[in-house]
C-alpha cells in the first residue's frame, strides 16, 4: 500500500473524510518524527451492525469510523403519500420542439387556412386541426404551465419564482418591439400595396388569402409618435389593447404575461400543501374550467409537470398494467382529436355531454349561446377557451410526456429549430405574408396555373419567414432573454441586495448598507455605461434620430 509523506507538524490533527452514504471516519498517523503519513488507498467501508462506532490501528494509522444519524425522509408522509423523485429529465427538448410546432401550425393558418375552405377533402379532417390556430394556441398555453416553474418543482427554492416573476414581462415584451418596428417601415413604405395589385390579379382567388392590415392601422398612436411606440408593450400588458396589427397575434401575449403569474402563485401554494395537493388541483382547474378562462390551461401544464417532477408519472410506468393505460390514453386522445377536428363531430360530442349538464346554468357572452349549449365555434367567443379543443391539446401533451417515442419525435433537429425561432415566427408571420407572400403569389399566378402557383409560393413564403425569424432570435430575442438576466442581477444582486445577518446584528448594520446602497449603486451604473460606452451612443444616436423623424 503506497503511502505519501505530507509536511511535518508540531502535532497531529485529525482528518475528516467522507467514506460512503452515512459514514465518516477520523484519520491521523504518526511516527517518532512526528511526520503526518496518509494511506492514498482505502477500502470502502461501512457502518457496523452490532456497535455504533469502532476503532482500527494499525502501526501507521488510527481510525475512527461512525455512522451519520440518518436524515428524516420527508416524504413518508401517510403512508407513502408521495411518491419518492425517480431522477425527472434536466431535459425538455420535446417540449421546445412541440412548441416550435405550434408556432409552425399559426403560420400555417394564416397563409391557407382559407383557401383549405374550398375543398371539402383536406378542411374539416385531421388535416385541418393540424393547420387549425386554435388548437395550436392551446398548445402554446399547456406547454407554458408545463415548464414556467419546472425549476422550481425541481429545487423548491422561492428565489426562483422571483427571479422568473421579475424577468418575464422583460421576456415578452421587448421582443415585440423589432417585429411592430418592422410592421411600421413597411406602413410608411406602402409595402402592404402589393396586396391590392395581387387580389385584382387573382379576381375571386384573393378573397381566400391572407389578411391585409386595415387602413387604419396608419392611424394609430404608434405609427407617429416614439413614445407611443415605447407604450405600446404596457399598453397591452396592462389593458390587453395592443398596437395595431397584421391579424393581431400579440392578443396571446397579454394573455400569457397575466397567467404566468398565476401559474407562479399557484406553484408556490401546491408546493407547500403535502401529498393531499391534488385536491388543490382539482378545485383550481374545476373552477376556471367552468369559467371558461384561460387559466385553466396553464394549470393543466402545472399539474402534468407536477405529476412528472414528484415521480408520479414514472411510478405509473411501473404499473403492471402500464401497457394497458397506456395504449387507453393513447386511444381517447386519438379519438378526441378526430371529434375535435370536424365540426359535425365536434357538435355531436357537446350535444352528448349537454345531456349531463343540462341542470347547469350555461354562461351567456354578449347575447352569445353558452359555450356547453354551443354546437359550433361560432358560438364561442374568441377570447373564451373553448372545453373541447382545451381537452384535446391537454391530452396530446400528456400523451407525448407518457411515450418516449413521440418525444423523440419532437426532440429531431428540425422541430428543435422550430422551438428555437418559434417566438420570432409567431411574431413575423403575417407581415411576411401580406409582403412576400402576396409579391410572390402576384409574379408566380401570371405564368403558371394556380395550384402550381401556390406551392411555389409557400415555400418563397415560409423560406423568408424561417430566415428573418432566425435572425431575430439571435439578435433580437436571445440578447432580450440575457438583457432579462442582467437587469435582474443588478436590480437584486449585490450592492442591492442586503447581506445575510442574524436579526440582532440587522438593526445595527442597516444604515452601513443603506449607504452601501446609495453610493455603490450609481458608481455601479456609471461603470456598466462606460464599459458600453459605444451601444449606449449607438442606441441614443438612434432614439435621436427616430424622435426626429417622427
Amino acid at each position: 500500500m503506497p503511502l505519501l509523506c505530507g509536511r511535518r507538524l508540531k502535532q497531529p490533527k485529525p482528518r475528516l473524510r467522507l467514506l460512503a452514504p452515512g459514514v465518516f471516519a477520523f484519520f491521523f498517523s504518526t511516527n517518532n518524527a512526528g511526520t503526518i503519513r496518509f494511506c492514498t488507498n482505502f477500502r470502502r467501508l461501512h457502518p457496523l451492525h452490532d456497535s455504533s462506532f469502532s476503532r482500527v490501528a494499525t502501526r501507521q494509522l488510527t481510525l475512527i469510523v461512525a455512522p451519520l444519524p440518518q436524515a428524516e425522509n420527508k416524504h413518508a408522509q401517510n403512508g407513502n403519500g408521495v411518491h419518492k423523485p425517480a431522477a425527472p429529465s434536466t431535459k425538455l427538448d420535446w417540449v421546445d420542439g412541440l412548441r416550435g410546432f405550434a408556432a409552425f401550425q399559426v403560420c400555417n393558418v394564416h397563409w391557407v387556412e382559407n383557401l383549405l375552405k374550398r375543398y371539402w377533402w383536406t378542411w374539416g379532417g385531421t388535416v385541418g386541426e393540424i393547420l387549425t390556430g386554435h388548437f395550436a394556441v392551446m398548445l402554446f398555453f399547456v406547454l407554458s404551465g408545463r415548464v414556467l416553474v419546472v425549476t422550481y418543482l425541481r429545487r423548491k427554492d422561492p428565489a426562483l419564482i422571483t427571479s422568473a416573476a421579475f424577468r418575464r414581462p422583460i421576456r415578452l415584451g421587448l421582443p415585440m418591439y423589432a417585429p411592430l418596428a418592422i410592421h411600421v417601415l413597411f406602413t410608411w413604405c406602402r409595402f402592404y400595396d402589393v396586396y391590392d395589385h395581387m387580389g385584382l390579379a387573382l379576381g375571386e382567388w384573393a378573397n381566400t388569402w391572407v389578411m391585409k392590415p386595415a387602413a387604419d392601422h396608419a392611424a394609430d398612436p404608434v405609427f407617429h409618435n416614439f413614445l407611443n411606440y415605447l407604450w405600446s408593450a404596457p399598453r397591452l400588458f396592462l389593458y390587453g389593447q395592443g398596437p395595431k396589427y397584421p391579424i393581431g397575434v400579440q392578443w396571446t401575449l397579454g394573455i400569457e404575461f397575466w397567467q404566468s403569474y398565476w401559474v407562479y402563485l399557484f406553484a408556490i401554494v401546491v408546493s407547500n400543501a403535502g401529498p393531499r395537493r391534488w385536491v388543490l388541483y382539482a378545485i383550481a382547474i374545476s373552477i376556471t374550467f367552468l369559467q371558461t378562462t384561460w387559466t385553466t390551461p396553464f394549470f393543466l401544464g402545472l399539474l402534468i409537470a407536477d405529476l412528472a417532477e414528484s415521480g408520479h408519472i414514472a411510478a405509473l410506468k411501473k404499473h403492471p398494467r402500464w401497457t394497458i393505460i397506456h395504449r387507453s390514453i393513447l386511444a381517447f386522445t386519438l379519438l378526441l382529436h378526430l371529434a375535435a377536428s370536424d365540426p359535425l363531430r365536434l357538435s355531436g360530442v357537446k350535444r352528448f355531454v349537454s345531456h349531463f349538464i343540462w341542470w347547469m346554468p350555461e354562461p351567456v357572452y354578449s347575447g352569445a349561446q353558452g359555450i356547453w349549449g354551443s354546437y359550433d365555434f361560432a358560438g364561442v367567443p374568441f377570447w373564451h377557451a373553448d372545453p373541447t379543443v382545451l381537452l384535446n391539446a391537454f391530452t396530446v401533451v400528456l400523451a407525448i410526456e407518457l411515450t418516449p417515442v413521440l418525444q423523440r419525435v419532437f426532440e429531431t433537429r428540425f422541430m428543435r429549430f422550430l422551438g428555437q425561432i418559434s417566438f420570432m415566427l409567431y411574431l413575423i408571420h403575417p407581415l411576411i405574408h401580406a409582403t412576400v407572400g402576396s409579391a410572390a403569389l402576384l409574379v408566380t399566378a401570371s405564368h403558371l396555373p394556380y395550384p402550381i402557383a401556390m406551392v411555389i409560393t409557400y415555400f418563397i413564403d415560409l423560406a423568408v419567414n424561417f430566415s428573418l425569424s432566425y435572425a431575430l432570435t439571435l439578435y433580437v430575442d436571445e440578447p432580450c432573454v440575457r438583457f432579462g438576466r442582467t437587469a435582474f442581477n443588478f436590480c437584486f444582486k449585490d450592492p442591492w441586495g442586503w447581506p445575510t445577518a442574524s436579526p440582532a446584528s440587522a438593526v445595527f448594520k442597516a444604515p452601513a448598507s443603506l449607504t452601501g446602497v446609495v453610493f455603490a449603486a450609481p458608481l455601479k451604473l456609471v461603470r456598466m455605461i462606460g464599459r458600453k460606452f459605444m451601444i449606449v451612443l449607438a442606441a441614443g444616436t438612434l432614439i435621436y434620430v427616430a424622435m426626429l423623424i417622427l
